[in-house]
C-alpha cells in the first residue's frame, strides 16, 4: 500500500487524509453495491 511504501507517519496530516479517502471510497463502494 501507498502508506507503507511512503512511510507516512501514523496520525500525521497525510495519514489522516489518506485514511479518510480510503474510508470514503469504501463507503461509496458499499452504497453502490447495496443500491
Amino acid at each position: 500500500m501507498y502508506i507503507a511504501r511512503a512511510k507516512v507517519l501514523k496520525l500525521s496530516f497525510n495519514w489522516v487524509c489518506l485514511q479518510a479517502l480510503s474510508l470514503a471510497c469504501l463507503l461509496v463502494s458499499l452504497i453502490a453495491a447495496a443500491g
